[in-house]
């Protein structure tokens, strides 16, 4: 049973999670490793001080990386092993959307949503 300040209590990494951003950023860097103008072009309706704070936090959590790197200087955004564990996870939510998308119950706006026009579609 968990304790109320286990750090796998749903509220805890729910409260991470349910950033803007913060699962379209871990989407994203399943791939590899991307600079952080790669992530700033790939999502442009996220403002570049909203994804530096979200990549902070994610940061933070131990869920991805930040690497400097000096000649060119640039960042370098990766998913660390903790990161990579949710790759299941983030597979069957993109899977769902999908399915979801497909039903055809859904508002039109839901297509324009960034996770569903990124996906290939098989």
């Amino acid at each position: 049973m968990l304790e109320p300040s286990s750090a796998a209590e749903p509220t805890t990494w729910a409260a991470l999670l349910e950033k803007k951003w913060a699962l379209l950023l871990l989407f994203r860097l399943l791939p590899g490793p991307q600079r952080f103008g790669e992530l700033r072009r790939a999502m442009p309706e996220v403002s570049a001080k909203q994804l530096c704070q979200r990549l902070r936090d994610l940061a933070e959590a131990e869920l991805l990386t930040r690497q400097v790197v000096t000649t060119p200087p640039h960042v370098v955004y990766a998913l660390t092993p903790r990161g990579e564990a949710l790759r299941a996870a983030l597979g069957a939510l993109r899977q769902w959307s999908m399915d979801y998308l497909d039903s055809g119950t859904h508002s039109a706006a839901c297509r324009t949503c960034p996770l569903w026009q990124g996906a290939a579609r098989s």
